[in-house]
């Protein structure tokens, strides 16, 4: 259990932030782009790898068993929510993903939200032995079965931020990564297409190393994207945790690139958005200061440094401090004041792992 800092997070902050969820559609609730409440893949498939991950530690405690198997079922259920045919995650909303005009409809398929549904699944499948194996296995692989077709790659040959034609002209980094990172995972466990699936997860790591820059420090960074030049700007915190959390996963899982990978480097340069004592949106911008970090950087990064071996308690403490006199609402409740439910999700994970992970 995390005991970094003076301010402390602990077991009652994450039952009272599940309480405040739906009981039966936990990852259904506002978002930035709607008032509306409504089903939020995204945040199934974190509340899911949330659960699956106390689960473990709390075994004989069978709260919130029901809860995590839901959420699974949940996703196991919605593969193809605006039944087109093509088995992937979106947005509940509608929405122009570049600012070019070209809007998405409602539960378009996009990369990140399916990767992020595919962790939540394997996560499940890791911690729960009455998960149903098979089910969630078939699942994964028609999740992943778009992505090796080689229809869906961007000009880089990254996998394109989204399986709409509006989209696949853009490079994006952090959705392919992530997927990449699960892809790897996958191929472990699965005896279907094991070798398309490393080979694929290879070819987008190439991918990335051949396109990392460097920064102050000389650690490893990545651009948003490239292709369009307001893509071609350093990642905000958020999106560079989701590239290291996607090439920590092709590491761990053995990804035959890996010995081109400087981790530690990459590593590393998530301490750069520590500024003055303070998180960052972004590392490389003086205003920084001027407004919070949004939660759901702030859950991921609570997520990171929880899993990471020997991180200097300083950056931990500074995280603790910021997100409790950030986010800590009426009641006492440690949330987004608005209420949106993909942000709550990425904190549930954060607190899940600072609390549950050794």
């Amino acid at each position: 259990m995390g005991t970094h800092s003076s301010t402390s997070i602990g077991i009652d902050d994450y039952l009272n932030l599940l309480s405040t969820l739906d009981s039966e559609k936990l990852g259904r609730g506002k978002d930035v782009l709607s008032e509306q409440e409504k089903d939020r893949p995204m945040a199934y498939g974190l509340i899911l790898s949330s659960l699956a991950n106390s689960y473990k530690a709390m075994a004989d405690d069978d709260i919130y068993t029901v809860e995590m198997r839901l959420c699974g079922e949940w996703l196991l259920g919605n593969t193809d929510i605006d039944g087109d045919g093509i088995h992937g995650f979106g947005l509940a909303d509608a929405w122009d993903a570049f600012g070019d005009g070209s809007v998405n409809p409602p539960h378009n398929e996009y990369t990140i939200t399916t990767a992020i549904a595919v962790k939540g699944l394997l996560d499940w499948l890791d911690a729960d032995p009455d998960a149903p194996q098979e089910k969630i296995k078939s699942t994964v692989s028609l999740l992943l079965a778009p992505y090796l077709s080689g229809q869906y790659n961007s000009p880089s040959g990254i996998y394109a931020y989204s399986l709409n034609s509006n989209d696949i002209a853009y490079d994006v980094f952090n959705p392919a990564l992530f997927l990449a990172g699960q892809m790897q995972r996958y191929s472990k466990i699965t005896e279907n297409d094991t070798e398309i699936l490393k080979n694929e997860a290879d070819r987008n790591v190439k991918i990335l190393v051949d396109n990392h820059l460097l920064d102050s420090n000389s650690n490893w960074y990545w651009n948003y994207g490239q292709s369009l030049e307001k893509l071609e700007r350093p990642n905000d915190l958020v999106h560079a945790l989701y590239i290291a959390e996607g090439v920590r996963d092709y590491i761990n899982h053995n990804g035959s690139n890996a010995d081109k990978i400087d981790y530690p480097r990459i590593r590393n340069h998530v301490f750069a958005f520590l500024i003055d004592g303070r998180w960052c949106e972004h590392f490389d911008r003086g205003t920084c200061h001027e407004k919070k970090v949004r939660l759901w950087a702030m859950g991921m990064l609570l997520y990171f440094l929880s899993t990471e071996p020997d991180i200097p308690s300083k950056y931990m403490d500074s995280l603790l401090d910021q997100l409790i006199a950030d986010y800590k609402v009426e009641g006492g409740l440690l949330k987004d004041e608005n209420q949106y439910v993909r942000h709550d999700a990425h904190l549930l994970l954060g607190i899940s792992h600072y609390l549950f992970s050794n």
